[in-house]
């Protein structure tokens, strides 16, 4: 009933008609196939690709992966045993070789992990829900720095979301509060409770000294506090029901009316902690920064989430989750960081099941089942980037995260998994300040880490990142996301992750530093603000310092194309967002033109009967 539609030519133009677009979503939604019966209601997985198609992703990732090895090999046979170079520079050419073996080692750890993670992919299978579930659906909002019209659309339908009865299933809205107008979300909850479906409450931690800690599972002006201080509330009301399972979206994000039925079903599995739903932004069709930023996602929604389904530890994605309510109240509540979903999957997945006595898992589903908002700014998307990596840091460095892995030994797959998945943050920022390093000392010293043909390392570093490119372009298939054109080859996301390195640095840097983080929530809607030259003021200071190496080089006599490559390559990657932004209009006035005229909801009713006779 669900198979993958064949993409036809007419798709390339026309993806984002209305009908092509009610299409895609649906596709997007049920690509774990139909629901099953719970016969057996053990949670079972099967491979993203089967045949031909699987075999040809193996040994692509196999030859990716002996490239990237081999010219690591190469590099270090042939470039960094000139023993001249160690005996006129000594220390220096020491640092030098450090630095150039560490990022290329970096690299292809990087390499090595995506093709691990590609050979593991799994979806599972999946179930109806016992019936008599308790559902709570978690809403939180934040109005000074969320839109009301965003949270309005998200809660009509949340009212529609289909739930396999007699339990309940109730919609929560946790308000942080607006003084200057105290009751408008309420109003807007009883209007939305008024009409058929499910039961839409409101819930408020304004007011309340005990919900507002500067510490603890309460912390104010958190994402986590506010949750936390809304389930306490749910709990001390005799006249709210049991719940069975904790449900939760953001603000921004609007759930399909299969978002229940397809994602509680893993929990008749009794080892099944929580489910996780992939991540997509609506709005990347026509905004140029959410639709980079949705590209750069693929990587870790469409294959490192599936790779983890293999050992049962995907990683809790908070705009888009179910959670067993036993096993959060065991943890003690969703976890205090900046980064609450990433903290609270480590606080379960060391733990086992008392019942069971087996060791807790979740399970990710590739079904899209929740379409949200993404940044639609650069300042907005950098306040993300910044959250997202000072949490991981964070948690890596100073919070419980080894003492958390140690208490997965019974299943050392995680360990590998988490330490490949938590490391891009802070390796990626080493690479960045580490490339920055290289040329410094080069630019003064005139020493380089390696000394090889410029022909020879072109050839070698060219085959391994064609044969990455080639493994990226042939798994984007499995991407998650129905917005983005259907014959994309993923570029825009390389990119992304590419002009992002400063900002991860910035974020490494501030935590070794020890500086305080916030909790910044990412604009929505009307709330998010534009962007102005203060906004890339992080990217204005690595465009001077590769300017000024550049000058150096030169001026000190070690300029030549090759040595001033990386300082050229480090100043355009530190320009191209404002480039971006600069060029956006431009870019805007164009796609419009090409555009297709979007279709009435009527009009895609009457070409469905059309086709239907």
């Amino acid at each position: 009933m669900y198979g993958a539609r064949r993409t036809t030519a007419h798709d390339t133009e026309s993806s984002y008609t209305a009908q092509s677009s009610i299409d895609a979503r649906l596709e997007k939604a049920t690509v774990t196939g139909d629901l099953l019966d719970g016969v057996g209601d053990t949670v079972t997985f099967r491979p993203l690709e089967t045949g031909r198609r699987r075999i040809s992703t193996i040994a692509l990732s196999l030859v990716s992966t002996g490239l990237g090895g081999g010219y690591v090999l190469w590099l270090v046979d042939n470039g960094l045993g000139a023993r001249d170079k160690y005996e006129q520079f000594g220390a220096i050419a020491i640092i030098m070789v450090t630095l150039v073996v560490t990022v290329e080692v970096i690299r292809f750890a990087l390499v090595m992990a995506m093709s691990l993670t590609t050979a593991l992919a799994r979806k599972p299978i999946p179930l109806h829900a016992r019936p008599g579930m308790n559902v709570a659906l978690l809403i939180t909002f934040v109005p000074k720095s969320e839109d009301i019209a965003v949270l309005e659309r998200t809660l009509v339908a949340a009212n529609r979301i289909r739930h396999r009865g007699p339990g309940v299933f109730d919609v929560y809205v946790l308000d942080e509060g607006d003084p200057e107008q105290p009751d408008r979300v309420r109003k807007l909850v009883a209007t939305v409770d008024a009409r058929p479906g499910n039961r839409v409450r409101y819930l408020s931690r304004g007011g309340r000294p005990e919900y507002h800690q500067k510490k603890g599972p309460f912390e104010t002006r958190t994402k986590f506090g506010n949750i936390n201080a809304g389930l306490d509330m749910i709990r001390a009301d005799p006249d709210l029901p049991r719940y069975d399972v904790v449900m939760g979206i953001d603000p921004d994000h609007e759930p399909m009316p299969e978002f229940g039925e397809r994602m509680l079903g893993y929990f008749n599995d009794p080892d099944v902690a929580y489910v996780a739903g992939p991540q997509a932004y609506a709005n990347a069709v026509d905004n140029v920064v959410a639709k980079l930023a949705e590209s750069q996602q693929f990587v870790f929604h469409s294959l490192i989430q599936t790779a983890a389904n293999a050992h049962g530890a995907p990683m809790l994605v908070g705009t888009s989750y179910a959670l067993r309510m036993g096993v959060l109240t065991e943890i003690g509540g969703i976890q205090p960081s900046i980064t609450e979903d990433m903290a609270t999957s480590f606080a379960i997945l060391p733990q086992r099941n008392p019942a069971t006595g087996h060791s807790w898992k979740g399970v990710y589903t590739p079904d899209l089942l929740a379409h949200g908002e993404g940044p639609a700014s650069w300042g907005d998307f950098y306040k993300q980037q910044n959250r997202w990596a000072r949490g991981a840091i964070e948690h890596m460095l100073f919070g419980p995260f080894w003492r958390q892995l140690l208490g997965m030994w019974r299943t050392p797959a995680r360990i590998v998994h988490y330490l490949l998945l938590m490391a891009f943050y802070p390796v990626m920022g080493t690479v960045w300040l580490l490339g920055a390093a290289n040329v410094g000392v080069f630019a003064w010293f005139g020493v380089s880490g390696a000394v090889v043909s410029p022909d020879s390392w072109f050839l070698f570093y060219g085959w391994s990142s064609v044969s990455q490119m080639a493994l990226y372009t042939w798994v984007r298939r499995h991407n998650v996301s129905p917005y983005e054109t259907t014959n994309s080859w993923g570029v825009y996301g390389m990119f992304m992750s590419v002009v992002t390195a400063p900002v991860y640095a910035n974020a490494l840097i501030k935590c070794l530093l020890r500086r305080p983080v916030g909790f910044d929530v990412t604009p929505k809607g009307s709330k998010s603000r534009g962007d102005s030259w203060f906004t890339f003021r992080l990217n204005l200071m690595w465009l001077v310092f590769y300017i000024g190496v550049g000058a150096l080089t030169t001026a000190r006599g070690y300029a030549a194309p090759a040595t001033l490559a990386w300082p050229v390559f480090g100043a355009l990657i530190s320009a191209a967002p404002m480039l971006v932004w600069r060029l956006n209009p431009i870019w805007m006035a164009w796609s419009a033109r090409r555009k297709p005229v979007r279709s009435t909801v009527v009009e895609v009713i009457e070409r469905a009967q059309e086709r239907a006779c």
